[in-house]
């Protein structure tokens, strides 16, 4: 099992048990981080195990500091899950259109805003 330090100082928001996590059933206590500060491999925390956060560097899903990023959630073809669309005050579905064409304004980074579960 691969494993990453964690500092504990900053307190976790989100769900730390290993029951949490589909690839650490079976496990007991804390898994996301132990009680000894570690991230386990069965967390799935990386950015790049995660289609809405690939390009972004580290942990996502949780970030080190224990909160998991918007990106982390299913991807959205909700126009306002993507920065460049609901700037432009789109609504609905972009990235696919209803009609299956994903916009322009779609090859921006999704909103990446950290929230704590």
């Amino acid at each position: 099992v691969e494993v990453t330090n964690v500092s504990t100082e900053a307190g976790f928001d989100y769900e730390k048990s290993c029951q949490a996590y589909s690839k650490c059933q079976g496990m007991e206590g804390d898994c996301c981080p132990t009680a000894d500060g570690v991230m386990l491999d069965c967390c799935d925390a990386e950015c790049s195990a995660h289609k809405g956060c690939v390009g972004l560097p580290g942990y996502c899903c949780p970030a080190m500091d224990g909160m998991i990023l918007e990106c982390c959630k299913e991807s959205s073809s909700e126009c306002s899950a993507h920065d460049e669309c609901a700037s432009l005050g789109l609504t609905g579905s972009c990235c696919p259109t209803t009609d299956g064409i994903t916009l322009e304004c779609c090859s921006g980074r999704q909103n990446a805003t950290a929230v704590t579960v």
